[in-house]
Parts: structure tokens; C-alpha cells; sequence
């Protein structure tokens, strides 16, 4: 009895060609809803990257308590709440607009 050798596969070879399986499968796409669906997903990816831009911006801007602490909006926990209801405006606005 002869043991037959397992052939070792390439992985980027099996990487090209699910790449290229991938490649024809979004030119094919004849279901105008999962075209729909892929470019909402698009622009809400874009819309969540360009915002991360300013969530950053607004946690930069954020004050330290003990320098005003008169000014409740400028404690930590008032504050992160204050831009938790600004982003969900602003996100919940831009959906209604998209989509």
C-alpha cells in the first residue's frame, strides 16, 4: 500500500482566487435590494469615519471640573452626556436625510 502525500495548498493562490470570486460576485449582483443595502452600508461607514473625526474634537475640547466648578455641564459625567445627546441628534438627523 502506497500513502498518497497531502499536497500542501498555496494560501495567497487560494487568496487570489476568492479574491476573485468576490470581484465578480459585486459586478454580478442582479438584486437591485443588496445593491441598496451595500451602498447604505458605504455611506454609513463614511458617515461614522467622518464623525469619529469629531467625537475626538469634542472629547479634546472637554474641561477638567476643578477648574470651573461651578459649570455643571463641565463635569466628566455631565459632559460625556452632553456629547453622547449631541451625536445622537446629529446621527439620528443624517439618517433620517440618507436614508
Amino acid at each position: 500500500m502506497f500513502l498518497k502525500k497531502k499536497k500542501k495548498k498555496n494560501k495567497l493562490l487560494l487568496t487570489k482566487k476568492i479574491i476573485r470570486k468576490i470581484s465578480l460576485h459585486e459586478v454580478t449582483v442582479t438584486n437591485t435590494t443588496n445593491a441598496l443595502y451595500q451602498e447604505r452600508l458605504i455611506k454609513l461607514f463614511q458617515l461614522l469615519f467622518n464623525y469619529q473625526i469629531e467625537i475626538t474634537a469634542m472629547l479634546l475640547s472637554f474641561k477638567y471640573p476643578f477648574f470651573y466648578p461651578r459649570n455643571k455641564d463641565l463635569y466628566p459625567k455631565h459632559a460625556l452626556s452632553n456629547i453622547m445627546n449631541k451625536l445622537k441628534g446629529k446621527f439620528s438627523d443624517i439618517l433620517k436625510k440618507e436614508f
